[in-house]
């Protein structure tokens, strides 16, 4: 590998093995009699090699990089032994984790590994009619045990277009994966690519496809090409909201206001297709205003404050906000208490870090609405730290005070910020 390699851009895709042991007719690897692997010797010492090199990035690209339990756990535990500061991205088979692979990964650092999982589809008809063997019952075990006792991202994947399904069932879909919470959801449609078995089946199953590159499905008999332009805008959604860990608490709570976080963020894709914001990229700060005015016209007035409020906390625990351009849907107008409590705080602060090499900077803001039911309660100020520092990640932290208490004590939260942040 070494003199053939460029490892320079800091991403590097590599396979292990090709093939694949499952036979998804949409998929190219259903063609293939059995999979080929490169020896282990082989295998690892290429992934030494990329170690060793500190390539930022290596993107395993093995159809099932699992397929051979054994085979994947000596492996992980491979890279793990070696790696310094690599992420790398596998897609897995979850349903083959066994016990002691699960119970291996509870080890692997936070960002080292990421997994891509395909669900593909909840509805058994569906997987049936793809020759989908991938028995979702464990699949969602164990995603649900990588979530909770892992600190592997894990980042799922589901098709739109596929035989049978209906774009009210397509919503079924993502809120059933939702509900296990990963850290990052796709939603693809299906690509008839030529020789996969579903292409050959496409006049049979009525799947009309676009015949250029990537071959997209346009209409099935299930869903026109409406609905899964539809499906493809909330997918967009997904991507610029909580794929991107933006507007994450503010998207979950759109089962509140719908009965289903699916069909909120149906109703969000209808706003952003009639606003035209589909056709060209936002900035974050856009797409949080974006955000705030589609609460405006499509969330019930009582519930507005509330939602508006959760949209603003993850605005600010997203990125560092400036007083004077700060979005005019903050409350930002603090009485003569609050301010001082802020200036001790931050003060405070301050002091602790001297000699540090760290950068602060801070946001504060009142809230009314209660966190989990909207609920008015006290007014409360929320005072957000921004620490920097050469070479390091910006840092965010939140103290929340009552009013009353900054008004009757003249310091009632005297806890240490970054002890708390630890």
């Amino acid at each position: 590998m070494n003199g053939r390699m460029d490892c320079t851009r800091g991403f590097v895709y590599y396979e292990t093995s090709r093939g694949c042991p499952y036979r998804c007719s949409f998929c190219m690897s259903a063609l293939d009699d059995n999979v080929r692997s490169f020896s282990m010797a082989r295998i690892e010492s290429d992934l030494l090699w990329l170690l060793e090199n500190e390539t930022a990035k290596i993107k395993l690209v093995d159809r099932t990089f699992n397929y051979d339990p054994k085979r994947a756990l000596r492996l992980f535990k491979f890279i793990l032994k070696h790696n310094r500061c690599s992420h790398i991205h596998f897609e897995i088979g979850a349903h083959l984790l066994n016990n002691e692979t699960l119970n291996f990964l509870k080890q692997v650092p936070e960002d080292m590994f990421q997994f891509e999982i395909g669900v593909q589809s909840v509805l058994p008809e569906t997987l049936k009619r793809i020759q989908r063997n991938a028995p979702l019952e464990q699949l969602e075990k164990n995603v649900r045990f990588l979530l909770k006792h892992t600190k592997i991202h894990l980042h799922l994947d589901l098709i739109a277009g596929l035989p049978g399904e209906t774009f009210t069932q397509m919503l079924n879909g993502i809120d059933h994966v939702m509900d296990l919470d990963p850290q990052h959801l796709q939603i693809e449609t299906v690509k008839l690519l030529p020789g996969a078995p579903l292409r050959l089946q496409a006049q049979e199953l009525g799947l009309q496809f676009d015949p250029n590159p990537p071959y997209r499905t346009v209409s099935t008999p299930d869903m026109d090409f409406n609905a899964l332009e539809r499906v493809r805008g909330i997918s967009r959604l997904l991507d610029i909201t909580w794929n991107s860990n933006r507007g994450k608490r503010f998207i979950a709570q759109l089962k509140q206001h719908y009965g289903s976080m699916a069909h909120g963020l149906a109703a969000l894709e209808q706003f952003w297709h009639n606003e035209g914001l589909l056709r060209f990229p936002l900035s974050q700060k856009e797409i949080y205003e974006q955000l705030a005015r589609f609460i405006q016209v499509a969330i019930p007035e009582s519930l507005q404050e509330a939602a508006t409020e959760t949209l603003c906390r993850d605005f600010a625990l997203s990125e560092r906000i400036i007083l004077s351009k700060a979005p005019s849907f903050f409350n930002v107008d603090l009485c003569e208490a609050e301010q001082l409590w802020v200036k001790q705080k931050v003060n405070k602060l301050r002091e602790s870090l001297k000699g540090q090499g760290v950068k602060l900077q801070f946001f504060a803001a009142w809230f009314h609405c209660g966190e989990n039911n909207g609920e008015i309660e006290q007014r409360r100020i929320h005072l957000f730290f921004y620490l920097t520092g050469t070479g390091k990640k910006m840092r965010i932290v939140e103290q929340i005070i009552n009013t009353a208490e900054i008004i009757n004590i003249s310091d009632a939260y005297d806890q240490d910020v970054l002890k708390a942040d630890q």
